[in-house]
């Protein structure tokens, strides 16, 4: 059985590509400003999803805002042993992770935080020296809430935990006998 369809030919019902009417480009100047539409329309939705964006919002503020927070804090409590590290660079970057690390006397508490569309989920992880850890479900911020004040607050809050722990722990220690 032979075909009378050449190979190349659009089955059946798809649309046929036509040769241009004229010789000046004018398909070729058709599918130029479709093009140019179409960027003009993804740019500016691009815009829109940026500004609307909770999480391009939070990125934005927080080398400005947020970062001279987590400087003060780290820099008042130094001088009582507290240690306070974080890591921004991958949110900054563009991902969705943050990590606050504290640490008082050989007890750590390691915040990993996970940026969803407008919260921040935190994972806690409790350690002592070089055990593993417990893990442990962290509190959840709203990212349009977050204000320096909420973000010292927040910190403050997790500093005044690792704190009590340590106390805890001692006060259950048992006394060294002499």
């Amino acid at each position: 059985m032979t075909s009378t369809t050449p190979n190349n030919a659009a089955p059946s019902g798809a649309p046929q590509a036509t040769a241009p009417a004229n010789k000046d480009g004018s398909t070729v100047n058709q599918l130029d400003a479709l093009l140019r539409e179409h960027e003009r329309h993804a740019t500016q939705a691009g815009a829109a999803r940026s500004a609307s964006d909770p999480a391009a919002q939070f990125r934005s503020r927080f080398p400005a805002e947020l970062t001279p927070v987590l400087e003060e804090t780290a820099e008042k409590y130094c001088d009582r042993g507290i240690d306070v590290r974080w890591n921004t660079s991958t949110l900054l970057s563009g991902g969705r992770e943050l990590s606050f690390e504290l640490e008082f006397e050989g007890q750590r508490l390691i915040l990993k935080g996970m940026l969803a569309r407008d919260v921040i989920a935190f994972q806690e992880i409790w350690s002592r020296g070089n055990s593993p850890g417990e893990v442990r479900s962290g509190s959840m911020l709203r990212l349009r809430a977050v204000t320096p004040d909420v973000l010292r607050e927040f910190l403050c809050g997790q500093i005044a935990a690792l704190v009590k722990a340590v106390m805890r722990d001692k006060h259950l220690a048992p006394k060294a006998r002499p």
